[in-house]
Order: structure tokens, then C-alpha cells, then sequence
């Protein structure tokens, strides 16, 4: 995807990949678990904490955000099944 204008394309990014650090923070169980989206929460402390509906759309929508921005860069990729 080509934009002319580099301050959409940098938001562009950023609405995609931000995300990513917070989503992506560790988490032991013997620490509290966070509110917000959180990969390893998610699969190691399900409970109501983790699984609401603001978590369960934000993970979607970053799924999705990073696929359509794979697509959209013509990055080749393979998926094993």
C-alpha cells in the first residue's frame, strides 16, 4: 500500500502495531492479572478478568489490523496446518 501523505501511512502503522507491547507483556500467575488485552493472561489466567468483552474484540481487531497490514505489504506468508 503506498500513501503519499507519510503521516497517514505512520498512523496507519501505529493503529496496527502499537498494540503489540502491552498485548505482549509478560505475566506470571503469581502476579495480579492485567485488565487490559494480554496474550499470556489470556491463556494462563482464564477467568472473568481476562475474557470480557472489550479484551475479546481488541484481540480481534489486532489480529485482523496485523493481517490486513501483512497483506497490504505483499509480505509472502506460508500457513501450516
Amino acid at each position: 500500500m503506498e500513501d503519499d501523505d507519510p503521516t497517514i501511512r505512520q498512523f496507519h502503522e501505529a493503529a496496527a502495531f502499537l498494540p503489540f507491547p502491552r498485548a505482549l507483556e509478560p505475566f506470571w500467575p503469581s502476579t495480579p492479572v492485567p485488565e487490559h488485552f494480554n496474550r499470556h493472561a489470556t491463556a494462563h489466567a482464564a477467568a472473568n478478568t481476562q475474557y470480557t468483552p472489550v479484551n475479546a474484540v481488541t484481540a480481534v481487531m489486532l489480529a485482523i489490523s496485523v493481517l490486513r497490514d501483512i497483506d497490504d505489504m505483499g509480505y509472502p506468508v506460508q500457513l501450516h496446518a
